[in-house]
């Protein structure tokens, strides 16, 4: 089974991604936590390169 989704790129775009599993349930789960990480890293390298520097 296949699950597809988006997460945060550079350039504030998204990027297609796609994860395989044995089972549809296993694919989406696999999914989920490939979001969340990619999306966490995106944040904080948007946080840091908008904090200001002294």
């Amino acid at each position: 089974m296949e699950a597809t989704g988006y997460v945060l790129a550079p350039g504030n775009t998204r990027k297609r991604i796609r994860i395989h599993g044995a089972t549809r349930k296993e694919a989406r789960a696999k999914l989920t936590e490939k979001i969340a990480a990619r999306n966490a890293a995106s944040l904080c390298r948007l946080r840091t390169a908008a904090w200001p520097r002294t």
